[in-house]
């Protein structure tokens, strides 16, 4: 789907405020510095419980394993008992036969043979930049004991606010800008990025040893073979030392091959 705007970044300048004499206030800093407490001490709790779910989770998938026979697939065994094996059992084998098709509907998209399609999506937004230019200042600050003492403070600041239009591959809240309404990002997002899984994701195990199984698989696809169904959670997670191969505009829905 091609971009219907330019590519190119879009600049604008915003308001400029000039702020005469001492500029002493804190702003915002004492908020800050609350709220990045309050970070450091739920964060860390947050993180552990994922980490024990995710280790929980790990922990019932070995279990199962552990206490069930693993068929190997492409051994000797599996040659002769491919009659007797069970549906739902585990097994483990090579195939470079693979029967699935990974499709974003939204999108118009369908990829043969991709176990994951991954929508990164893009949204043209405005960006907010402010800058502060201050003075440097001298005045005499006197003590209670009567001493004085001369010192340095930021004045007569100058805060300019600048926009940049261009593509992000995250949202950005437009409401607490200088300026929202002249610089407005749509808050809805009706095809967020995700992860689409291939549906019904099997390896084809044709019956015979591992030297013949690219040319039975192709050949004769029905014959005496076996298919071994992946698990879309697994799926989901990634396949790992697989990079993704990128797609920038899909005409018609079909992908350019390989190049």
């Amino acid at each position: 789907m091609a971009r219907s705007m330019n590519t190119m970044p879009t600049a604008r300048k915003g308001r400029t405020y000039y702020k005469p004499g001492a500029n002493d206030q804190r702003g915002l800093s004492g908020f800050c510095s609350v709220f990045m407490m309050i970070v450091l001490l739920v964060a860390p709790p947050l993180l552990l419980i994922g980490s024990e779910r995710g280790r929980h989770t790990r922990y019932l998938a070995l279990s199962d394993a552990f206490d069930s026979d693993i068929i190997e697939l492409n051994g000797e065994s599996a040659k002769k008992d491919t009659a007797n094996i069970e549906p739902g059992s585990l097994v483990h084998g090579t195939s470079t036969f693979i029967d699935t098709a990974s499709s974003d509907d939204a999108m118009g998209v369908q990829l043969p043979g991709a176990l994951t399609l991954k929508r990164n999506a893009e949204y043209c937004q405005w960006q907010e930049f402010v800058s502060n230019r201050c003075e440097k200042c001298t005045r005499v600050v006197k003590a209670k004991d009567g001493s004085t003492k001369e010192e340095s403070y930021s004045c007569n600041c100058v805060k300019e606010y600048n926009y940049v239009k261009a593509w992000r591959s995250h949202r950005i809240n437009s409401l607490m800008f200088d300026q929202p309404g002249a610089h407005h990002n749509p808050q809805r997002d009706p095809m967020p990025s995700r992860t689409f899984v291939g549906d019904e994701t099997k390896l084809i195990f044709p019956e015979g040893t591992v030297d013949i199984v690219d040319d039975m698989a192709h050949h004769h696809p029905n014959k005496g073979r076996l298919e071994a169904k992946l698990d879309s959670t697994m799926l989901s997670n990634g396949v790992r030392g697989q990079p993704y191969r990128r797609v920038e505009f899909v005409p018609n829905g079909t992908a350019p091959p390989p190049s």
